[in-house]
């Protein structure tokens, strides 16, 4: 995290260089902003001439009728990409500088104000390819676009502390947490354990709200989700695991779409599996690396003839898309 954060800050330090006519939070269009267009640009000499910290603040708060007509999609990119929401890094306790900077920004107090809030925000974060950011060949690029993923997260976590979700909504957000982690080896070793961590303190706490840990005997699980630290190495790994164990079975028992189960079998399968559940309209699976392998409109789907390994498999129904994890033999 910390050499995500020091990337991040020597690209803002780096806009000084030149000014851009309209606010770009990539260098090479790495990904489409359509966000607010903030009229001071960070790093440009008209930045520079505001000096103090608050006047720049105030150069980067919506105005108040853009407030009232912005979509809540436009919105939430304009809040992750804000100039100071870097600031939430500040301090350990990272409820505690989300909380304050929801005070200091209008179009956070704006987005946590909106009814479809963790609608829009569960779905720019599933939309958004792990994969894609190596293929970005720009340093400040491949940090800012880690950096949506842990704001993003942050913004999740946060939003469960202040508002109750339900179980649909826990095991949807679960979900796509899940989803991410499977994409892990591709990145873990140049950013390590701190996105690794930042990602299960916000799916345990989600599961422990929901009372999954129930059978858990030790106490480093709780110590965990109550301060976002671990005790030791040893046991954070431990506990680690077991919030992963609980979020596939959480994950993986009968989902249910508006009414609609999805049953997968047999799983693991030697390749071929079947999938019971009304309006099926298509499958499609895909490798750990979330690469589309194949797809079919019936209801079985052959890997007889893919590597062994974990699949997920998206499964498109009229109310929704059921994701399921497959193990092939």
């Amino acid at each position: 995290m910390k050499k995500l954060l020091l990337i991040l800050i020597v690209g803002l330090l780096g806009l000084s260089v030149s000014a851009q006519e309209v606010f770009q939070p990539y260098h090479t269009n790495a990904v489409p902003y359509h966000g607010y267009l903030y009229p001071v640009i960070p790093g440009t000499e008209e930045w520079i001439a505001l000096g103090s910290y608050e006047a720049r603040l105030e150069s980067v708060q919506l105005p108040m009728d853009t407030l009232k007509d912005i979509s809540t999609t436009r919105l939430l990119e304009t809040c992750i990409y804000n100039p100071f929401m870097i600031d939430v890094w500040a301090l350990d306790d990272l409820f505690y500088s989300m909380e304050h900077l929801r005070g200091r920004l209008n179009c956070l107090e704006e987005f946590y104000n909106r009814e479809d809030a963790l609608t829009e925000l569960v779905s720019l974060y599933s939309s958004r390819q792990v994969e894609f950011v190596f293929e970005i060949q720009d340093q400040y690029d491949r940090g800012r676009y880690h950096s949506d993923y842990a704001y993003m997260e942050l913004m999740m976590a946060y939003m469960n502390t202040i508002m109750d979700f339900s179980s649909n909504e826990i095991k949807d957000v679960v979900s796509v947490l899940l989803d991410k982690t499977d994409r892990w080896e591709l990145y873990y070793e140049e950013y390590g354990a701190a996105y690794k961590g930042g990602v299960l303190l916000l799916m345990g706490r989600l599961l422990n709200k929901e009372g999954a840990f129930g059978d858990y005997q030790g106490t480093t699980l709780y110590y965990f989700l109550e301060n976002g630290c671990c005790m030791d190495i040893d046991s954070c790994e431990r506990d680690m695991d077991y919030i992963m164990q609980v979020a596939r079975r959480y994950t993986d028992i009968e989902e249910n779409v508006s009414g609609q189960s999805i049953v997968v079998f047999p799983n693991p399968t030697d390749g071929f599996i079947r999938f019971v559940g009304n309006e099926v309209e298509s499958i499609k699976a895909y490798n750990i690396h979330g690469q589309f392998i194949k797809g079919t409109k019936d209801n079985t789907l052959d890997l007889s003839d893919q590597d062994s390994g974990t699949y997920l498999i998206k499964v498109i129904t009229p109310s929704g898309v059921v994701t399921k994890q497959i193990i092939k033999n």
